[in-house]
């Protein structure tokens, strides 16, 4: 699993979030609609209408809040869903995959500096051992 797949899985969670809070607002604004309409105040909406026509508005901001609120409900539990996969399976599965790659380039970066190491030792000892250079 690379980052932009773990990106593309948070942002995917962060747009279902986005669309429950959009729909909460929604409910919000239909509640308090419905108050205004049951306490018998005037809106622009309701100002030309008649009182069955207000009735029907009633009828239909009653039904359009209860469904939110189921699919509110469901919202939370596709969230909860995501969130648990997200925190006990793909973050997991990345953090060990990152680390694995991490330690493999440590070990890799080990190895060629025991070479390069080795390499010098062997230069000076040659260096050393050369008859043409005067020890001092």
């Amino acid at each position: 699993m690379d980052i932009e797949a773990l990106q593309e899985a948070i942002e995917g969670r962060n747009r279902t979030l986005q669309h429950k809070n959009k729909l909460e607002s929604k409910k919000k604004a239909d509640t308090e609609e419905l108050n205004k309409l049951n306490a018998g105040k005037k809106t622009l909406k309701t100002l030309f209408k008649s009182s069955s026509g207000k009735q029907a508005k009633i009828t239909v901001l009653s039904s359009s809040i209860s469904q939110a609120e189921k699919d509110i409900e469901e919202f939370d539990k596709v969230l909860k869903m995501i969130e648990v996969h997200l925190g006990e399976s793909v973050i997991p599965t990345f953090k060990d995959t990152q680390m694995k790659a991490y330690y493999k380039i440590c070990q890799n970066i080990a190895c060629l500096e025991i070479e390069d190491s080795n390499k010098i030792a062997k230069f000076w000892a040659g260096f050393l051992e050369n008859s043409n250079i005067k020890k001092v």
